[in-house]
């Protein structure tokens, strides 16, 4: 199975971002991660 699309997550926890990172980059080609809505613009 091939990894395609890019996931975005938003979460002011650094330690569920990380986690969400290592779980989803097993299904997503790309996985971004923000502390911060306000680092979006």
């Amino acid at each position: 199975m091939t990894k395609e699309g890019t996931l975005l997550v938003v979460d002011d926890n650094r330690s569920i971002l990380a986690a969400l990172q290592l779980l989803l980059g097993n299904h997503f080609e790309r996985v971004l991660t923000l502390p911060s809505p306000n680092q979006l613009i």
